[in-house]
């Protein structure tokens, strides 16, 4: 039982080489092999873009961890930097300008016609349910 344990271990000790992880973390440190671990993918960077109310996002292309967006801001035609690992959105021309960003005030809508109150009895009314649930042939 020791020997067959032994032979486990020293032919699992022969496949795993510390110097191949030594080389892998040493390319990670000088650059030959980007992670691409935590970066937002185009279609996570459209949607962010609309939600910070970019209109018409297209993604021009990919610079490291930077993506190049351009799209319509406040009526003018941008050409945007979006960080793809933080998500941060500035203004190509001008980097100070902050578009989009983890922590930003987000503006809410704002209700622009009058909002009528149902009375909350009729809210536990059966017949709105009615067609909420059908049944399957």
């Amino acid at each position: 039982m020791i020997v067959r344990y032994w032979a486990v271990v020293g032919l699992t000790l022969a496949f795993f080489d510390s110097g191949t992880t030594l080389a892998h973390d040493e390319d990670l440190r000088s650059g030959n092999i980007r992670p691409r671990i935590g970066q937002i993918s185009d279609e996570v960077a459209i949607e962010r873009l609309k939600a910070a109310r970019v209109e018409n996002p297209r993604i021009l292309q990919r610079e490291g961890t930077n993506i190049v967006v351009q799209g319509t801001v406040e009526g003018q035609p941008t050409t945007l930097r979006m960080d793809a690992l933080r998500g941060h959105v500035v203004d190509a021309a001008n980097p100070a300008r902050i578009i989009a960003g983890p922590g930003l005030a987000v503006e809410h809508p704002t209700v622009t016609r009058p909002q009528i109150r149902p009375d909350r009895s009729s809210l536990s009314d059966p017949a709105l349910m009615r067609d909420a649930i059908r049944t399957q042939p």
